[in-house]
């Protein structure tokens, strides 16, 4: 261990500091967490690499605790650093990097802004719907297309009920990708509330295109 010690040490080669580090992590040691989070506030890009390829693998840093601690370096991240590691705990698929997650979609960085985006659709939550919506209809076209897909993804029972309230209220392009959202989902549990919408002449296509899809021939 005190081997791999040295060679992870600052001053020594990036290459040999990563492979040091993986080494490190491999060895499963008491401090793995503390040396996966160090890492990730690192200089070196191949370091952050390193660590960010042992996130995505919750069985070789399990829990929850870990997640938030992974998910609490990414405001201090520089951009690059931040995207991978964003990217990192979308495929750790623990909603507890939710939250920290969500915190970046209102950074300066459009990098970091669809990177935040595609990773709600895997680790995000109801509290994210508005958000998702409002980016689809207003951002820029890799923004919208990344809103669109995660909307028709964001995991939790609460979703589509939410979807239906953004449906029912403000502006007509929001309530209108809200239902475009449902349609994606193929939201089959708000098949009443949908038709609740018809009512409704300024998403009433969109709403038909939703039961369309929603509904079977017994409706």
């Amino acid at each position: 261990t005190a081997w791999y010690e040295e060679l992870a040490a600052p001053g020594q080669p990036d290459h040999i500091r990563a492979a040091a580090l993986s080494g490190l992590i491999q060895r499963q040691g008491k401090n793995t967490q503390d040396r996966v989070v160090a890492a990730l506030g690192d200089e070196d890009l191949e370091l952050v690499h390193v660590a960010a390829g042992f996130i995505r693998d919750q069985k070789v840093i399990t829990g929850t605790g870990a997640t938030k601690a992974f998910a609490g370096m990414i405001a201090k991240a520089a951009p690059a650093n931040r995207i991978m590691l964003i990217d990192a705990l979308a495929d750790r698929g623990d909603s507890a990097a939710g939250p920290a997650i969500r915190e970046q979609s209102s950074s300066e960085d459009e990098g970091v802004r669809v990177a935040t985006i595609k990773a709600l659709g895997r680790v995000g939550d109801a509290r994210c719907a508005e958000m998702l919506v409002e980016t689809a209809v207003k951002d820029s076209a890799e923004l919208k297309r990344a809103a669109r897909t995660s909307l028709s993804t964001l995991p939790g029972r609460d979703v589509n009920p939410e979807l239906i309230r953004l449906a029912k209220r403000g502006k007509d392009e929001m309530r209108a990708e809200a239902v475009r959202a449902l349609t994606e989902r193929r939201a089959v549990d708000m098949k009443a509330e949908l038709f609740k919408l018809i009512k409704n002449a300024d998403i009433r296509a969109e709403v038909f295109r939703a039961l369309q899809v929603v509904c079977d021939e017994s409706d």
